[in-house]
């Protein structure tokens, strides 16, 4: 460390005496007036320390690890803030500037010199005097002066400009860098709200500030404004800068350029700022279904209205000022299941300015909770809800033997008994929507025989959402095990036994290890195909009717539980069920089920 010393206070000696030389030839009285240029006043004279030097002896963190507030010394170097070195000095007097270059979060510390740091909006100027050394050698600190807080020299800001015209838009703003070369400390603020001011810089580092960015909030009224910005450094030398913000040319401001509203007759009303005089302002564009009229802010009848095409005038507004004014609209019910659609246009000819509301009103929603509908071969009923916009609706039938009756938004749709399988439409005049009403010829309990398929009717589906599937099952009066070997096949839908039939089949050799499904798979013959053995929720479905038509009383699921077990459904002729699991490789009763 002393020999870094040695070398830097030579190198040192070396520059001044460079730039003595440099300022006797070239006569320039502002280097002499102004003589920072990253380097000390004086850097070879000594001079007295300034008022609140303080001495102290700081270890280095190996040592102890003294702290100035939050600056230490680590492997011969401070840290903790940003720091930039005037070179050597004779004390800590000569550190008389806040250099604009050269910063870093760790400098090296070399006896001699001086260093300005910058930390929590803080500046120091520390001198290093010298190395402190062990009692058995080897640096362990160094002995500085410091003094907080430095507020570098004493200038007053130098303007290049006094006064400043911003536009009467929001944020609308301007730049001002001081024209002093060095750092001058200051702090800055407006006399009006509407104009906001901070510090700025042009620097690498952004502590160093050397100008302020003014900005404005939106000036609405067509007159201009002022505001003064004060920049007073910390020696209380106060520089001012007059703000003009000009008035805003004519115009219109909508609070939104669109709204949408329901199919029901309702009024609605958007709010718009103007400061145009509203007797200079006109309507257009709105339809028959459509009338508009513009009203004060609060609420207020003015006599300006809009029907049909035609345009309309407003009394007068106070002149130049900007108001609040509400575009009220009043809508008829729009019958249709389509939306419609106007462009309503605020204008002043005058002023060639205008402002489009696009308005939607949209068309009836008509909702029905069930769109399709099955009945088993007996009479039947079922309600369903219908949820609308419409004040009112009807509804027919395409056949006799489907009817229906309705209770508010309630309609409860009846079948009477039937032979055959057939079909009817229940359509809503005015709407697009429709409910499909089917019969089947079966109900649950019924010997089924259609196209080689036979059995009896396990389960007719209702027609709602997830439940579109009716189920024939055939008893196969036989016992088999789930499986011979005890892996997990991934079998494990419980909704649907086709995709767990799927995943077994896919297995080698599964006619062997799988006998319960193959069992299944047997009756797929000829031109018939899709028997499979059921999942354990279509099985669900069926509790009522099984226990009356098959003598087994457990018989297996294709939804498995892991490599071991699978699911089993019992069940007796007390109406009691259970789904339980059973070991793969154990037996029992098998059905198959095909969907229809």
């Amino acid at each position: 460390m002393s020999r870094k010393s040695n070398l830097m206070s030579l190198l040192t000696m070396i520059v001044v005496a460079m730039l003595s030389i440099g300022f006797t030839s070239c006569g320039d009285d502002d280097e002499n007036e102004n003589p920072n240029n990253e380097q000390p006043v004086n850097p070879g004279t000594t001079v007295n320390d300034p008022e609140g030097t303080i001495s102290l002896s700081m270890r280095n963190a190996d040592n102890g690890k003294t702290y100035l507030d939050n600056i230490y010394i680590s492997n011969e170097n401070f840290r903790g803030a940003y720091f930039a070195s005037v070179g050597a000095v004779k004390g800590l007097g000569n550190v008389s500037t806040i250099p604009t270059t050269g910063w870093a979060e760790q400098m090296s510390v070399i006896a001699g010199n001086g260093y300005v740091a910058y930390n929590n909006d803080k500046y120091y100027r520390i001198y290093v005097v010298d190395d402190i050394v062990a009692t058995t050698g080897g640096i362990i600190g160094a002995d500085i002066k410091y003094q907080k807080p430095f507020k570098g020299v004493d200038e007053a800001i130098q303007l290049p400009k006094t006064e400043v015209t911003l536009n009467a838009n929001t944020g609308s703003s301007e730049e001002i860098i001081f024209k002093n070369r060095n750092i001058v400390l200051y702090s800055v603020s407006s006399d009006q709200s509407w104009c906001r001011v901070q510090k700025c810089s042009t620097n690498d580092n952004y502590f160093l500030y050397n100008g302020v960015y003014i900005t404005c909030e939106e000036n609405s009224s067509s007159s201009s404004r002022e505001a003064i910005v004060s920049i007073k450094t910390v020696y209380d030398k106060e520089a001012k800068i007059k703000v003009i913000q000009t008035g805003q040319e004519p115009f219109i401001t909508m609070g939104s350029s669109s709204i949408e509203v329901t199919s029901r007759e309702q009024t609605s009303s958007l709010s718009f700022v103007t400061n145009v005089d509203v007797s200079e302002l006109e309507i257009t564009g709105a339809t028959s279904w459509c009338k508009a009229e513009i009203l004060t802010a609060n609420s207020t009848r003015v006599a300006v209205k809009f029907i049909g095409n035609s345009p309309v005038q407003n009394t007068r507004a106070s002149g130049g000022a900007s108001q609040s004014y509400s575009l009220k609209l009043q809508f008829s019910e729009n019958k249709s299941e389509d939306e419609r659609v106007a462009n309503i246009t605020i204008k002043s000819s005058k002023y060639n300015i205008h402002r489009v509301v696009k308005v939607v009103q949209k068309g009836v929603s008509f909702w029905i909770s069930q769109n399709n509908v099955v009945f088993d071969k007996n009479s039947n009923s079922v309600t369903i809800t219908i949820t609308t916009t419409a004040s009112s609706w009807n509804a027919k039938s395409s056949s006799d033997w489907c009817t229906f009756s309705n209770n508010g938004n309630q309609m409860t749709i009846r079948s009477t008994a039937t032979t055959k399988d057939r079909d009817a439409i229940i359509s809503f005049p005015g709407f697009k929507q429709q409910i499909r009403v089917h019969q089947s010829k079966y109900a649950v309990g019924d010997d089924y025989s259609e196209n080689g398929i036979t059995g009896f009717v396990g389960y007719i589906c209702t027609g709602v959402i997830n439940d579109t599937l009716s189920y024939v099952v055939k008893d196969l009066n036989k016992m088999a095990k789930w499986s011979e070997e005890l892996i997990a096949t991934g079998a494990n839908s419980s909704t649907d036994g086709v995709y767990n039939m799927a995943i077994i089949k896919r297995i080698a050799i599964w006619k062997d290890l799988y006998p319960a499904f193959y069992l299944c798979d047997q009756l797929n013959i000829g031109s018939v195909s899709g028997w499979y053995l059921p999942a354990a929720d279509e099985i669900e479905k069926m509790a009522a009717i099984l226990p009356r038509k098959l003598s087994a009383m457990g018989i297996w699921l294709s939804t498995e539980l892991n490599n071991q077990q699978s699911f089993v459904y019992y069940f007796d002729n007390y109406g009691y069920s259970l789904k339980y699991t059973a070991m793969k490789d154990g037996e029992c009763s098998v059905i198959a089920v095909h969907r229809f």
